[in-house]
C-alpha cells in the first residue's frame, strides 16, 4: 500500500481533496481513493469541455443564421474592448447587449445531451 503523504507535497495537503487524503489514508473502507479522485476530475473535465464546446458551437449557429445580432455583439466587443488591449472581468459590466446574447442563448438552447437509462425495472 503506497502513503498519500509520499504522494502528495505539504502543498496539497493542504487542498480541499489532500485534506480528506490525508484524514481518509488509515480508513481502509474510504471512497477517497487515487483512482476516485482521477475518475471524478476526468468527468467534470470531460461533462465541462463537452457541454462548453456545444454552447459555443450552437452560439456560433445563432450568431450566423442572426447577422444583426453578431453585428451588434461585434460591434459592441470593439468599442469596449477594441483591438489594443486584453478583456478583463470587469468590462462585462459595459457589455449589457453581448451579456443579454449569451443569457439568452444558453436560456434557448438545450446543450444536455439526451441520455437514455436502460432500467431492469420502472421505478
Amino acid at each position: 500500500m503506497f502513503s498519500m503523504a509520499k504522494l502528495y507535497s505539504r502543498k496539497m495537503i493542504n487542498t480541499f481533496g489532500g485534506f480528506f487524503f490525508s484524514k481518509e489514508e488509515k480508513n481502509v473502507n474510504t471512497a477517497f481513493t487515487l483512482p476516485n479522485l482521477e475518475s471524478t476530475i476526468y468527468d467534470m473535465f470531460l461533462a465541462g469541455a463537452e457541454t462548453t464546446a456545444i454552447t459555443i458551437s450552437f452560439g456560433f449557429l445563432i450568431l450566423a443564421k442572426y447577422p444583426e445580432i453578431q453585428d451588434k455583439v461585434h460591434k459592441e466587443i470593439d468599442q469596449v474592448i477594441g483591438r489594443e488591449k486584453e478583456p478583463r472581468a470587469d468590462d462585462r459590466k459595459h457589455m449589457q447587449y453581448t451579456i443579454a446574447f449569451i443569457h439568452e442563448m444558453q436560456r434557448y438552447s438545450d446543450v444536455m445531451p439526451l441520455v437514455h437509462l436502460d432500467a431492469p425495472q420502472s421505478t
